[in-house]
């Protein structure tokens, strides 16, 4: 999983410099963030051109659904998405140095317990394979759909190849990447955390049965010299819920703008697709891409909530053990002042 979490970097780092989502470029040699000049030249060009083009997007969005007499919920529907899509986009350029300076403190503290603790936990085979699929599934998930995004919106639109239908489409995507690409982003700082709080929970528990195992022998110094190994164990917990804390406090305010675009592009995707099958008569192609989108779109929720969930419940399963192990005793004198 540290090859994932270092080639992400990398590759997020690229795309978010295109996108004009930061202004920092990364070394994976040195894992260090660097502002270079034409960084923030490229950055500041692809802002303006964002800010630029989105009230022509939001133009064009609404041009396209009142062509046709859609029930007027789906109109108002429409233009909430549209309205929470430019507020988010707007949100990520103007906060762009407060999420620059998130991400450059979490990245550190995320290397710093890496190399001081995690680094040395043996690797599990069914915590790597479990939260391999887990990272393969939300990217598969995110490209998927910003390939279909731009199928649907060259079918709906009878594209033509004009300029401006051309910079609108562009900008489009562009800012459709910036959606996915900050809800991927927040989804991977979970997914790490998540992993590294597996790894936590799995090591506290074999400590713990070595420990009781201890006890029922008698061997008091052994557990004296395993209270070391447990006080960096609860180090670790303690600064991954730091961590959790932060990366959400920031977060926060995007991914619950996100979820209410999710939803509403969720039930403006069902009402079109009902009306497209039942009344338009839409083709085979229109239909798959259709079903596939409101799929993928399902799927995309549906992970972003399983990291969130999955984070929680591994955070208290490590508290729980705490709380119903035998260890914390005043038989260790060691362990109990560490613990209590």
């Amino acid at each position: 999983m540290r090859m994932h979490k270092q080639s992400y970097q990398s590759l997020y780092n690229y795309i978010a410099i295109s996108l004009g989502m930061t202004s920092f470029r990364y070394n994976s040699i040195t894992e260090k963030h660097k502002q270079m000049f034409w960084t923030q030249t490229f950055a500041l060009l692809a802002n303006v051109c964002t800010i630029i083009s989105l009230p022509l997007i939001f133009w064009n969005a609404i041009k396209r659904v009142t062509a046709i007499q859609w029930n007027p919920t789906m109109t108002y529907a429409t233009y909430i998405t549209c309205t929470i899509r430019a507020l988010v986009v707007l949100y990520t350029i103007l906060k762009r140095s407060k999420i620059d300076l998130m991400i450059h403190e979490s990245l550190k503290k995320l290397r710093t317990l890496q190399r001081t603790y995690l680094a040395h936990f043996p690797r599990v085979s069914s915590i790597e394979r479990r939260m391999n699929r887990l990272y393969y599934a939300k990217f598969i998930s995110m490209c998927l759909l910003l390939t279909l995004t731009a199928i649907i919106y060259h079918q709906a639109a009878e594209f033509e190849f004009t300029w401006l239908n051309c910079f609108i489409f562009a900008m489009s995507l562009q800012t459709t990447a910036i959606l996915y690409i900050t809800r991927f982003n927040f989804f991977w700082f979970l997914w790490s955390i998540c992993s590294s709080l597996r790894y936590v929970e799995w090591q506290l528990r074999h400590l713990l049965a070595q420990m009781n195992e201890s006890l029922e022998l008698g061997q008091r110094w052994r557990l004296t010299a395993l209270a070391t190994d447990l006080e960096g164990i609860l180090e670790a917990h303690w600064q991954l819920a730091k961590l959790v804390i932060l990366v959400s406090l920031n977060y926060s305010v995007l991914i619950l703008a996100g979820l209410m675009e999710q939803i509403t592009s969720l039930v403006r995707q069902l009402y079109y697709g009902i009306i497209f099958t039942f009344d338009h008569r839409a083709t085979n192609s229109q239909l798959t891409i259709g079903t596939l989108y409101f799929c993928a779109l399902i799927f995309d929720m549906y992970l972003s909530l399983l990291v969130c969930d999955m984070t929680v419940k591994t955070y208290y399963a490590s508290v729980e053990q705490l709380r119903c192990t035998n260890v914390m005793n005043a038989y260790c004198p060691a362990l109990y002042e560490m613990v209590s």
